[in-house]
């Protein structure tokens, strides 16, 4: 016959040990790693309803669901055994907090998180028979009207189709939404002679951007000869200026640049790379 559940076979599993041929002291060490070894027909599910200071029951029960909506809640866990583990399935109220009475470990208790869930995973372990450990495993994330500091909520989809919050975490029915947007923008460099005899020192684009918005721009740089990429900072070489129209690439004259690897002026030259706020 299938063992139902932990609690049930522990005083079987007991009964075994006198009749097998070892040392007392190490009986106690079989019947664990008997119980750590078996895989149960099924666990034994319980429910249970109460807000503010309640006593959760796990006696023969391996798996609660427990509705406390209301307000917060003080629990108080009985009957789980050395070496048990038991999981508690919470709904509450969203700003309600939850507290375990001692001699219970709350590993991860963290309440502004806790007031900001609804549905919480608890796993209940007994290590030593005198402290018994929780640890939430939900993955839950809040959505509600009320954040809570270090907290992030997901938006409904209104909130982010309408651009309104700029609080919420992206899931994947919804897109993000924060106070400003950082795209890029690559513009090629064609046809540079960089040379000071036969080409030109500078290479001049319009850029096609709000001025005060750009924040951020690279050139990359290509030889004639295919070989390395360098950026036209390289070694003092140049620089890029920006006015209300226009990008300036600036190539310093006697730089590495103003070389005969770079006087070939029906090429791509390279490209140049800008970051601004949309």
């Amino acid at each position: 016959m299938a063992l139902k559940n932990r609690t049930e076979s522990k005083a079987i599993v007991t009964n075994w040990t006198p009749v097998l041929d070892l040392e007392t002291t190490h009986k106690p060490d079989l019947r664990d790693n008997i119980l750590d070894n078996i895989i149960f027909r099924k666990d034994v599910a319980g429910s249970g309803t109460g807000t503010g200071s309640i006593t959760i029951d796990f006696l023969d029960i391996d798996y609660i669901s427990w509705d406390g909506s209301g307000s917060n809640l003080t629990i108080t866990l009985s009957n789980i055994q050395q070496g048990e583990i038991k999981y508690l399935m919470l709904t509450k109220t969203i700003a309600a907090s939850v507290a375990f009475v001692s001699p219970v470990i709350f590993e991860n208790d963290n309440q502004e998180y806790v007031k900001s869930l609804r549905d919480i995973l608890f796993k209940i372990y007994n290590k030593n028979g005198t402290d018994i450990h929780v640890r939430m495993i939900t993955n839950d994330v809040p959505e509600s009207s009320t954040l809570y500091p270090g907290v992030i909520e997901k938006g409904i989809q209104a909130e982010v189709d309408a651009g309104i919050d700029n609080d919420r975490a992206i899931v994947p029915s919804t897109l993000f939404n924060c106070d400003f947007l950082m795209k890029t923008k690559i513009i090629a460099i064609n046809n540079w002679n960089m040379t000071s005899g036969s080409g030109s020192l500078t290479f001049t684009q319009a850029h096609g951007l709000t001025k005060s918005k750009i924040r951020y721009c690279k050139a990359v740089i290509y030889g004639d000869d295919g070989g390395d990429v360098y950026m036209l900072e390289f070694n003092g070489s140049g620089h890029v200026k920006f006015d209300t129209t226009y990008c300036t690439l600036i190539n310093n004259s006697g730089s590495w640049f103003d070389s005969s690897n770079y006087d070939n002026g029906s090429i791509l030259r390279g490209y140049l790379i800008i970051e601004y706020e949309a």
